[in-house]
Protein backbone atom coordinates (compact mmCIF):
# COMPACT_ATOMS: atom_id res chain seq x y z
CA UNK A 1 0.00 0.00 0.00
CA UNK A 2 3.15 2.07 0.64
CA UNK A 3 4.58 1.46 -2.47
CA UNK A 4 1.45 2.14 -4.00
CA UNK A 5 1.01 6.01 -2.24
CA UNK A 6 5.07 6.03 -3.88
CA UNK A 7 3.64 5.73 -7.23
CA UNK A 8 0.32 7.70 -7.41
CA UNK A 9 2.68 10.84 -5.53
CA UNK A 10 5.27 10.12 -8.08
CA UNK A 11 2.72 10.60 -11.01
CA UNK A 12 1.38 13.56 -9.76
CA UNK A 13 4.60 15.06 -9.53
CA UNK A 14 5.35 14.37 -12.86
CA UNK A 15 2.06 15.36 -14.17
CA UNK A 16 2.83 18.87 -12.59
CA UNK A 17 5.95 18.94 -13.68
CA UNK A 18 5.46 18.48 -16.81
CA UNK A 19 2.32 20.72 -17.11
CA UNK A 20 4.78 23.79 -15.40
CA UNK A 21 6.45 23.03 -18.73
CA UNK A 22 4.35 22.70 -21.06
CA UNK A 23 2.73 26.27 -19.98
CA UNK A 24 3.39 28.68 -22.60
CA UNK A 25 3.70 32.24 -21.18
CA UNK A 26 1.50 34.31 -23.08
CA UNK A 27 3.34 37.87 -22.57
CA UNK A 28 6.35 38.11 -20.88
CA UNK A 29 6.84 39.08 -17.38
CA UNK A 30 7.06 42.73 -16.69
CA UNK A 31 8.19 43.99 -12.86
CA UNK A 32 6.28 47.44 -13.52
CA UNK A 33 2.92 45.42 -14.30
CA UNK A 34 1.25 43.23 -11.71
CA UNK A 35 -2.08 42.39 -11.19
CA UNK A 36 -2.74 42.29 -7.34
CA UNK A 37 -6.50 40.89 -7.26
CA UNK A 38 -9.92 40.34 -9.28
CA UNK A 39 -13.23 40.10 -8.27
CA UNK A 40 -15.60 38.34 -10.81
CA UNK A 41 -19.06 39.71 -10.59
CA UNK A 42 -22.09 38.46 -13.00
CA UNK A 43 -22.24 38.34 -16.38
CA UNK A 44 -18.96 38.10 -17.35
CA UNK A 45 -17.54 41.40 -15.36
CA UNK A 46 -14.64 41.65 -13.56
CA UNK A 47 -12.95 43.87 -11.17
CA UNK A 48 -9.31 43.84 -11.12
CA UNK A 49 -6.44 45.81 -8.75
CA UNK A 50 -3.63 46.76 -10.87
CA UNK A 51 -0.19 47.96 -9.56
CA UNK A 52 1.53 49.78 -12.20
CA UNK A 53 4.98 50.94 -10.39
CA UNK A 54 3.89 52.77 -7.37
CA UNK A 55 0.21 53.23 -8.43
CA UNK A 56 -2.36 51.38 -7.47
CA UNK A 57 -5.99 50.91 -9.85
CA UNK A 58 -9.47 49.78 -9.69
CA UNK A 59 -10.38 48.23 -13.09
CA UNK A 60 -13.50 47.46 -14.14
CA UNK A 61 -13.86 45.03 -17.46
CA UNK A 62 -16.90 43.23 -18.90
CA UNK A 63 -17.17 41.39 -22.03
CA UNK A 64 -16.19 44.19 -24.40
CA UNK A 65 -15.07 47.00 -22.52
CA UNK A 66 -11.92 47.48 -19.96
CA UNK A 67 -13.11 51.13 -17.69
CA UNK A 68 -11.06 52.76 -15.12
CA UNK A 69 -13.26 52.67 -11.84
CA UNK A 70 -10.77 54.90 -10.13
CA UNK A 71 -7.14 54.89 -9.20
CA UNK A 72 -6.19 54.69 -5.08
CA UNK A 73 -4.67 57.31 -3.09
CA UNK A 74 -5.41 56.92 0.32
CA UNK A 75 -2.29 56.29 2.25
CA UNK A 76 -3.51 53.82 4.42
CA UNK A 77 -5.61 51.61 1.96
CA UNK A 78 -2.42 51.58 -0.26
CA UNK A 79 -0.31 50.44 2.72
CA UNK A 80 -2.48 48.05 3.53
CA UNK A 81 -2.52 46.84 -0.04
CA UNK A 82 1.09 46.34 -0.36
CA UNK A 83 1.43 44.90 3.08
CA UNK A 84 -1.17 41.54 2.11
CA UNK A 85 0.91 42.26 -1.16
CA UNK A 86 3.98 41.66 0.77
CA UNK A 87 2.30 38.78 2.82
CA UNK A 88 0.92 36.96 0.21
CA UNK A 89 4.24 36.24 -2.20
CA UNK A 90 5.98 35.43 0.69
CA UNK A 91 5.00 32.41 0.12
CA UNK A 92 4.27 32.31 -3.20
CA UNK A 93 7.13 31.44 -4.83
CA UNK A 94 7.08 27.56 -3.40
CA UNK A 95 7.60 24.58 -5.51
CA UNK A 96 5.16 21.27 -5.30
CA UNK A 97 8.27 20.11 -3.87
CA UNK A 98 9.52 22.45 -1.41
CA UNK A 99 5.63 21.97 -0.16
CA UNK A 100 6.15 18.02 -0.07
CA UNK A 101 9.09 18.15 1.41
CA UNK A 102 8.10 20.80 3.90
CA UNK A 103 4.84 18.38 4.82
CA UNK A 104 6.92 15.33 5.32
CA UNK A 105 10.37 16.96 7.20
CA UNK A 106 10.22 16.49 10.80
CA UNK A 107 10.53 19.27 12.92
CA UNK A 108 12.12 18.86 17.02
CA UNK A 109 10.77 20.71 19.81
CA UNK A 110 14.13 22.48 20.00
CA UNK A 111 14.11 23.79 16.72
CA UNK A 112 10.56 25.36 16.72
CA UNK A 113 11.51 26.84 20.35
CA UNK A 114 14.19 28.71 18.57
CA UNK A 115 12.30 29.57 15.84
CA UNK A 116 9.30 30.96 17.77
CA UNK A 117 11.99 33.27 19.88
CA UNK A 118 13.51 34.86 16.77
CA UNK A 119 9.72 35.71 15.58
CA UNK A 120 8.78 37.44 18.73
CA UNK A 121 11.97 39.09 18.46
CA UNK A 122 11.67 40.40 15.25
CA UNK A 123 8.33 41.78 16.09
CA UNK A 124 9.31 43.37 19.08
CA UNK A 125 12.16 45.50 16.89
CA UNK A 126 9.22 45.83 14.88
CA UNK A 127 7.50 47.71 17.43
CA UNK A 128 10.23 49.59 19.29
CA UNK A 129 10.60 50.77 15.25
CA UNK A 130 7.61 51.96 14.94
CA UNK A 131 7.08 54.34 18.31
Amino acid sequence: MVLVLGGVVAVIYLLFFLLKKGAKKRFADNEFIEIIGSKGLSGGKALHLVKVGESIFLIGSADNSINLVSQITEKESLDSLKLDMSQKTKGAGKSFQNTLSDIFRKRTDANSLIDSARFLKKQRERLHKLK
